[in-house]
This record gives C-alpha cells, structure tokens and sequence, in this order.
C-alpha cells in the first residue's frame, strides 16, 4: 500500500520515476471529458475501453495518464484494478456525469462524491430487495467497506472547497420509473447516482491510493425523459473543475 498523507494533494509535479503514473485521471467514456482530453493536446479519436494515454499538463513539467475505462462497474473494475496492479500511482480523479435525486443539484452543477454505495447488488424477495451486507454475504466493515460505504482517503484541494460534498449510489441500470425511485430513495437516500463510483473508490481503496470522484449533474433522476437533459452543459461544467483541479496540482497559474 501506498504511503498517505491524508491531508496533502498538491505535492504532484515532476516527472514519475520507475513504473507509474502521479496522477491518473479516468473516465467511463471519451465524450465525458472530450474538453478536458482536447486541452491536454491529446487526440479524443480511437480510444479503446482500458486504453491509457500520457500527457503533461499546460506545458508543465507533470506527466499524467488518462484512463478511458469503460462504462459501469464491471469495466472499471477490471481496467482500473489491472493498471493499479501494475503501475504504482499517487493520486487518481475521477469524471463523469450524473442523474441527481435533490432537486438542489440542478443540471450542470458539479459535486464531489465522498460516499458510495452499490444500490443492486442483492437478491429481491417479493417487493423488498435484500442488498448482500443485509444478506450476511459481505462484511459491511471489513476494508474497503465502513457500514456498508466506500469512502476515499481524506484529500483536501482548493479548487474542491465550494462543491457540494455528496453520498451516491452505483448502479447498472439507472433508475428512470417513479416506483424505483422511491424505493432506492427510502433505502439508501442518496443525492445522486451513477455506474462506476463504487468501483473506482474499492480499488484505490484496496490500492491505497488518494482519490477524488467529481461527477456532473446531467439530469435528474425522474421518469425517463431525454429532453430534460443536458449533457453538454453538465461535460462543461465538470472539464472546468476538472481543468481548475490540474492547474491546482501543477501549480500553473494563466
């Protein structure tokens, strides 16, 4: 495991000696963060699920990877957990978008998730769904897990310090009916959802690796309804955080 500073984030520049990366930033998917790549002078074209690309930053003297992984948690798992594996790595970030279930998080916004939750991971009896800490199937406070959470090591940056702090849950069907949305809300009473979080905070958990997962609103959990979304807007957003993130940690300044 990696040794941590829980309270330090910004001591990141430089080139990385031996096999590993400083900073890894990951997505699901190119089009999340296609602003962000385009700013790296990376092109956003033929990337492969699991493909890693290196860049610097604003011609800074830091080197960084971003680590197209795939959509949901199974994607993540696997090309996360394989990198992690065999590359050591000091801090990871991860971007996407995101369904909000409080209507206070309007779309476009950006929030920081510090807790999540896998919200279909369990067996239904009848009506009621059983998830598998519930089920005695999984220790809910045996490490990754604290009561049944994923959390990321403590990590304080600046450019984090106006956005809501949020808990979440990760699932592979996002919830688009009235009924289910009730039901996950009176159970896990999350802010938002998403497909890969869980994943991503259990292997840098297990990796000993700092983290962040920021996550732009692109529309709000509800019957499903495409024209109330805003992609666009919400990919702005995030690649703004994202852009104010790296200039934090490379010290550059326009």
């Amino acid at each position: 495991m990696n040794e941590l500073n829980p309270h330090a984030c910004t001591n990141l520049s430089g080139k990385q000696s031996g096999p590993g990366l400083r900073i890894l930033v990951i997505s699901a998917t190119v089009r999340e963060i296609e602003p962000f790549i385009r700013a790296t002078g990376l092109s956003t074209e033929d990337w492969a699920d699991g493909e890693i690309r290196i860049c610097s930053w604003r011609g800074s003297g830091l080197e960084f990877g971003i680590l197209v992984a795939g959509t949901g948690m199974m994607a993540t798992a696997c090309h996360l957990g394989r990198m992690l594996a065999t590359r050591t790595c000091a801090f990871a970030i991860q971007l996407g978008i995101a369904g909000s279930f409080v209507e206070a998080y309007t779309i476009g916004s950006v929030v920081q998730v510090t807790d999540e939750r896998i919200a279909d991971l369990g067996v239904e009896e009848g009506d009621t769904f059983h998830d598998v800490f519930e089920l005695g199937l999984t220790d809910p406070d045996r490490e990754p897990w604290s009561g049944g959470r994923l959390k990321p090591y403590p990590c304080e940056l600046k450019a984090l310090d106006e956005l809501p702090k949020v808990c979440s849950i990760s699932v592979n069907r996002a919830h688009g009916s009235e009924i289910s949305i009730q039901s996950v809300v009176q159970k896990y009473n999350p802010h938002i959802e998403n497909m890969e979080g869980a994943a991503f905070f259990y292997a840098c958990r297990m990796a000993g690796v700092r983290c962040v997962l920021l996550r732009a609103i692109s529309n709000q959990a509800e019957r499903r309804n495409r024209e109330a979304w805003d992609i666009p807007l919400a990919i702005r957003g995030l690649c703004d955080v994202a852009s104010a993130v790296m200039d934090e940690l490379t010290g550059h300044s326009d």
